[in-house]
């Protein structure tokens, strides 16, 4: 028998290889903004102009911060200078008159009951306990002035001093500028035409009061309380009174959130199918008793509304449906000046974390202070709300002539001293607040005979926007958690000028915070995400920052952290694949620049999403997302179209005979041409591993889509 050349087989085979490789690699459809575009291109990519264009693909290593700050708040607050335990603001007010009697708040490291009631009625005659707020871990004392101070801090469990603050009060166009309701520039990508509109979700306005017979608003409370005054048989506290706003302010927060615009439905709010939470804190003249101007001798209101939150967050409130029942969301228009900017220490601030850590989902003002604020006023400085900040659309629904109202109040705000300057970056998102249109109160009815009319411009009406979006978040996925809503609402939001530390976040910026609100994109995500969103760690960040298509490849650059912690990884998928892929260049880091590649040949024709992710253990990021279109033949994730398929069959064909002839014995190899061809075949593999390293999220066969 004669032996087969080693170079026919080489030659076949060669062949093969060659009809495939020759094939034309699936083109892909370019549609709007992107990278780098060789005529191929991308969609929807939340690229910022400029930023890590063509970057370098490398790991970036920072120095971790520790979570857990090394010393307890009071001795850390801004508030207290000379570490005294009192208050500077406090102090600078017993200054001015030793025998004033003030109004003072403790703040203990416990929850306060009858025991520490009676140890600070001990401290001096005159002493008295107004209020245990055991919830907000405070006590609200009468009768002290500054020779009593030292006393006060005897009791077992005192930290700090405080004088009480005085209040500052803080959508026809609003409500589709936002994406939430349906429209000509905006539709069909709009929340509402999604399905949701807040059904089953309740919204506690923490407020001057509404007018709830107002026609927007008609069938929408469900419970709520008058924390303006003390309780009597007339104004009871237990979720069965409806307070009526004597103020306006109120009422025009309850329509921005829920209002249904009747009768005609021009002036809707975010959320029209939400129910209502009325929690009166302010009066006729918006000041809430024992702050401002009012008398002293009261309990504090805000306080007090704050503390009923939390305790009626799960009432069964008596005629609507289970799906009705308790607080799931809280809009707060309203600072608290607490002589000073905040660094979140105050009472007021601190007590909305203890709302959030109860599980209700709090949306404070930023306040209107302008571009010459220094920070946040009392609740504007809370670590855990989001705070938000007023937009001017221009009386327009278009978005791109919208700017930031001159009156919003800018950020950081003051550091409070933890090691953890992520929870400095506030305000968190932008809504529209400037010249707004809205329901009409009646100082001395109802509503139930109002219209709507001019109601203003301010933070105050951005904020209760921001809460119905919220309850349409809310009802498109019930597994969210206040963290993690926030940081979606950041991570969907339309970023606006340029990020104010991006050493420290790529895309905060001091004026609008991550961005101007999307509900779409907001919605469409937590809908995606389903029960996954149980997973979702807010600290970890991950974010594609750059797509080029070149050479039929698709590139994705990128940039994940940690705000406190490390990311383990960073991993990819195309489309819903249950296998993930890591990046390159990702590492056990605080901070990482990724990158990654796909072979576009292995994708099949149409519509993909190619998804990124930060991960640590069992938890991610919220995920990052570039959509794109493919225009090419390819099936089953193994070639790029009909001829290819083709050429693939062909030298399996080739492959088979030339095995076949071997084994009959019509073709033999000599051992030399044996050992060549074994060297030949290893330099193919180490040449197709190294294309497959390329190829990153594509490569490797991980059913991603890859070849």
């Amino acid at each position: 028998m004669r032996r087969c050349p080693t170079s026919l087989v080489l030659v076949m085979v060669v062949c093969a290889i060659t009809i495939v490789s020759a094939m034309p690699a699936e083109a892909l459809h370019v549609n709007e903004k992107g990278g780098k575009d060789d005529g191929l291109g991308i969609l929807d990519v939340p690229v910022p102009s400029g930023f890590f264009a063509g970057a370098e693909a490398r790991t970036v290593a920072r120095e971790g911060r520790d979570p857990v700050p090394s010393t307890p708040w009071w001795e850390r607050s801004s508030f207290d200078l000379d570490k005294d335990h009192i208050s500077d603001a406090l102090m600078q007010e017993a200054a001015k008159d030793p025998d004033s009697i003030l109004d003072v708040l403790m703040s203990m490291d416990h929850e306060p009951d009858a025991v520490d009631a009676a140890a600070i009625e001990r401290t001096g005659p005159d002493i008295m306990v107004m209020h245990i707020y055991t919830d907000l871990w405070l006590v609200e004392v009468w009768g002290a002035d500054g020779r009593d101070f030292r006393d006060l801090l005897r009791v077992p469990g005192a930290v700090m001093l405080w004088g009480k603050g005085a209040p500052i009060a803080m959508s026809n166009i609003a409500t589709p500028n936002m994406k939430a309701r349906e429209s000509a520039e905006y539709s069909p990508q709009t929340a509402w035409e999604l399905g949701y509109q807040g059904r089953g979700v309740n919204i506690a306005v923490i407020d001057t009061g509404q007018d709830n017979a107002h026609p927007s608003l008609a069938g929408k409370w469900v419970g709520g309380a008058d924390m303006s005054k003390p309780e009597t048989p007339w104004w009871q506290q237990d979720g069965t009174f409806d307070a009526d706003d004597t103020n306006g302010h109120g009422t025009t927060c309850a329509g921005i959130a829920t209002g249904t615009g009747a009768p005609d439905g021009e002036y809707k709010g975010a959320a029209p199918e939400a129910r209502l939470v009325d929690i009166r804190i302010g009066t006729i003249i918006g000041y809430a008793p024992g702050e401002g101007p009012l008398p002293k001798k009261w309990m504090d209101s805000t306080l007090l509304g704050q503390e009923w939150a939390i305790a009626h967050k799960d009432d069964q409130w008596a005629g609507v449906p289970e799906e009705n029942w308790g607080i799931d969301i809280a809009s707060e228009s309203w600072g608290i000046d607490v002589g000073g900017s905040s660094d979140g220490s105050d009472p007021y601030s601190m007590n909305n974390n203890k709302m959030v850590e109860a599980g209700i989902f709090v949306f404070n003002a930023a306040g209107n202070d302008g571009p010459s604020n220094d920070g946040f006023s009392g609740m504007s400085a809370s670590d855990l709300a989001t705070i938000v900040a007023a937009s001017d659309d221009k009386d327009t629904i278009d978005r791109t002539d919208d700017i930031l109202a001159d009156y919003s109040s800018r950020g950081p705000r003051k550091d409070d001293g933890d090691d953890n300057p992520y929870d400095e970056l506030m305000p968190h998102i932008t809504a529209p607040g400037t010249g707004i249109t809205q329901v009409q109160f009646d100082r001395f009815g109802d509503g139930s005979g109002n219209g709507y009319g001019s109601r203003g411009s301010g933070t105050s009406y951005a904020t209760p926007a921001v809460a119905g979006v919220a309850a349409l978040m809310l009802e498109a996925n019930g597994n969210l958690t206040p963290l993690v809503m926030r940081d979606v609402m950041e991570h969907t939001a339309e970023r606006r000028d340029n990020a104010t530390l991006p050493e420290l976040d790529p895309f905060w910026n001091k004026d609008w915070g991550y961005g101007l609100i999307d509900a779409y994109r907001a919605v469409l995500l937590v809908e995606q995400l389903g029960e996954d969103v149980v997973n979702i760690d807010p600290d970890l960040q991950a974010y594609i920052t750059n797509v080029t298509v070149s050479k039929g490849k698709l590139k994705l650059e990128g940039v994940a952290w940690s705000e406190t912690s490390v990311v383990e990884k960073v991993e990819l998928r195309i489309d819903n694949g249950t296998d993930w892929s890591m990046a390159d260049d990702e590492a056990n880091e605080t901070w990482a620049r990724w990158s990654a590649s796909i072979d576009i040949g292995s994708v099949s024709k149409g519509n993909h999403t190619v998804t990124a992710r930060a991960v640590r253990g069992d938890l991610h990021s919220t995920p990052d997302t570039v959509n794109f279109t493919s225009k090419g033949e390819a099936g089953g994730g193994l070639a790029a179209g009909n001829m290819t398929l083709v050429g693939v069959l062909l030298a399996v064909v080739a492959v088979l005979v030339v095995i076949y002839l071997v084994k009959k014995g019509v073709l033999k190899v000599g051992k030399k041409a044996q050992a060549a061809e074994a060297a030949k075949v290893e330099g193919i593999k180490a040449i197709e591993g190294e294309g497959a390293g390329e190829s990153g999220a594509g490569g490797g066969g991980s059913g991603n889509g890859g070849p």
